[in-house]
């Protein structure tokens, strides 16, 4: 991958974005094993909707959690699915999380490193954020507004300060091209 962002396209947040605004703030401590295990990770809370720890290491769809079904992100992944495969082909939507990034903090540079994440196209949408939250990947910087959805290359350093005084609240999600799905090999990670 020779790019550091790519533009996928663009999706309306604004009914996820009244979704979350009707949740505690207990659904972000329910899981904390990304944030455990992945030191560049400590200063998120993640929402695991479609997400465990093997489908990291194995293009597999991973668990689909009760929160999937709360936040109703079929309907979401249905919409997101003709602008996934006009970017990218047939394939199918393995990993989805939501997480955010707190207030004054940042989550520090590191490369994704096992064969699933290599292969998958990681996508960010963003649903809340500010000018005061820069990406950066490969050393080029960018805002990602609501709304955008973004290809990083996590193959190259990436890294994410929020400098301000709200909470970044961004999906992640994982799109396995078929040709690639069924790819097993399995790396050590940073």
């Amino acid at each position: 991958m020779s790019f550091n962002f790519d533009y996928t396209g663009y999706f309306d947040v604004s009914e996820m974005k009244a979704k979350l605004a009707n949740v505690g703030e207990e659904i972000w401590s329910e899981h904390t094993i990304r944030q455990s295990i992945f030191g560049a990770h400590k200063h998120t809370e993640t929402v695991e909707l479609i997400w465990d720890i093997d489908s990291i290491y194995e293009n597999v769809k991973g668990k689909v959690h009760s929160n999937f079904y709360k936040f109703d992100i079929q309907t979401l992944l249905d919409g997101l699915q003709p602008i996934y495969e006009a970017k990218y082909g047939k394939g199918e939507f393995i990993r989805v999380l939501l997480v955010k990034l707190k207030k004054q903090s940042r989550i520090k540079p590191h490369i994704d490193n096992t064969d699933s994440l290599e292969f998958c196209k990681r996508t960010h949408i963003a649903l809340i954020t500010n000018p005061e939250v820069i990406f950066r990947v490969g050393g080029e910087e960018k805002y990602m507004q609501e709304g955008e959805i973004w290809e990083i290359n996590n193959q190259n350093m990436h890294s994410v300060e929020n400098n301000s005084d709200l909470d970044r609240i961004h999906f992640i999600i994982d799109f396995a091209i078929r040709e690639h799905k069924n790819s097993k090999k399995t790396k050590s990670l940073v």
